[in-house]
């Protein structure tokens, strides 16, 4: 084995809940069957080959990607997913859609690729030791990568730009509500705060790795990780909520306020719709990386299935 692959062996040791994604071990679940049939689930697409995905991004009902391991990318277009070249053979974990002409990705060993309107290309950055796990964008000219130990870049147009981190910490997520305002999830709790221009630590109230983020309004912030860990952000402190699961929670998306989702290990999937998070069916025992709404209110989810499923209409 490469020297890199033995260094990057290492690092999992620090976040091995997070990276059943290379190892493709999941957390123990029931004895459920890994394909049901009276689900209310529909199977839109079934990869030709074993892949995870990681992530999906959508700029519209009808217009979205999704991307995964060893490089995989996915386009939703006339109400179909097909597989689209792809300039990497690197995991793509996240995954932002800005308009027709313009969306990125982000990854293993510092790969960031940008989708141009007619092809994905690779882009040159700092970052060529360490994983990329999360991207945000507020604009064609603001985004955000944050990866392990402590790395942050900004994209300010141009070039991507190592940013200043607080601690050398293994970030997860990130997320902007707007160019002024971010938030960034790490392993063993950490939780980093972009605002005046700078990024801080804020108090977190567990030391569970986080992976997941989605905020449903400027005020109102969800963070999802490790053995149920579920937290919500009110008054501008982050508390812990009661979770119906120990399971790992990978992801977290919103609709609107009242209309919330969260899936992870062993084919987890939570509902919220203003009242508790209460488990709800899942077509999959398999565990769940990746979680999108719109406005159809009818989630997309995939991850170690082999398929992309979506809720049916009820």
């Amino acid at each position: 084995m490469r020297k890199k692959k033995k260094t990057l062996t290492l690092i999992l040791g620090f976040v091995l809940t997070f990276f059943v994604v290379f190892s493709g071990c999941e957390q123990a679940g029931d004895e459920r069957q890994s394909e049901r049939t009276d689900m209310p689930w529909a199977d839109t697409f079934e990869l030709p080959f074993d892949r995870n995905i990681y992530n999906f991004s959508f700029l519209s009902p009808d217009a979205g990607w999704a991307v995964g391991e060893r490089g995989l990318i996915l386009a939703y277009k006339d109400n179909k997913w097909a597989i689209v070249k792809s300039p990497t053979e690197k995991h793509l974990f996240g995954v932002c859609f800005l308009d027709h002409d313009n969306a990125w990705a982000a990854g293993e060993d510092g790969v960031i690729v940008h989708w141009d309107g007619e092809e994905w290309n690779s882009i040159e950055n700092p970052a060529s030791r360490w994983e990329l796990m999360g991207i945000s964008f507020t604009g064609p000219d603001d985004g955000w990568v944050v990866g392990f130990m402590g790395l942050i870049m900004h994209w300010g147009g141009e070039k991507w730009e190592i940013v200043s981190s607080p601690k050398p910490a293994h970030f997860m997520n990130v997320l902007f509500v707007n160019p002024d305002e971010g938030w960034a999830t790490g392993a063993a709790g950490d939780i980093l705060h972009y605002k005046d221009n700078q990024w801080t630590e804020v108090s977190s109230p567990t030391k569970e790795n986080l992976y997941g983020i989605y905020f449903s309004s400027p005020d109102d912030g969800w963070i999802v990780g490790a053995a149920g860990t579920i937290l919500r952000m009110e008054a501008g402190e982050w508390n812990v909520v009661n979770s119906p699961t120990e399971k790992h929670l990978m992801n977290v998306c919103f609709s609107n306020s009242d209309d919330g989702w969260i899936v992870g290990s062993a084919g987890t999937i939570l509902r919220y719709d203003g009242g508790d998070w209460e488990e709800y069916t899942s077509p999959t025992d398999k565990i769940l990386y990746a979680v999108f709404l719109n406005e159809t209110n009818m989630p997309w989810i995939a991850g170690k299935t082999r398929n992309i499923f979506r809720l049916s209409p009820t």
